[in-house]
């Protein structure tokens, strides 16, 4: 999933109290999680130096960028888990850019639950949820 820095150029960020380049960094990073996280690629497309960058986004975002992107992988691969129930574990972490190993660890530790614990749950409590709801009735 190669990313067009260009594309940005048109993008409107969503949080207008936080620095342009700050949101543009956190796009960068959202759209590249399945790619190592590299502070020096995330501060050059920003124009700013690591340090400089390092602190900007710890003062506007409230975490370091590596404690975000780590966030961020795991609010991923839980939306994937949700949304993609025929990708396995192992295709997600790639998804994310975690190992398998790692993704269970990290998962485990934010949710409680194993990345396959999680998924039987939440998807088994959605079937519950739907199926005691009946029928629809046009009446």
């Amino acid at each position: 999933m190669a990313t067009n820095p260009s594309s940005f150029a048109t993008d409107v960020p969503s949080q207008p109290c936080l620095d342009f380049r700050m949101w543009r960094a956190k796009e960068f990073m959202r759209r590249n999680l399945h790619r190592r996280f590299s502070l020096d690629a995330a501060a050059v497309l920003v124009g700013l130096s690591s340090g400089r960058f390092s602190h900007l986004f710890r003062d506007q975002c409230g975490q370091a960028p590596g404690q975000w992107v780590k966030l961020a992988r795991l609010e991923e691969a839980e939306r994937l888990l949700l949304s993609e129930p025929g990708l396995s574990i192992k295709e997600i972490a790639a998804k994310v850019g975690l190992a398998p190993g790692r993704l269970a660890n990290e998962f485990g530790k934010m949710y409680g639950h194993t990345p396959a614990e999680y998924r039987r749950r939440k998807i088994g409590l959605r079937l519950v949820w739907s199926d005691s709801l009946g029928p629809a009735t046009g009446e």
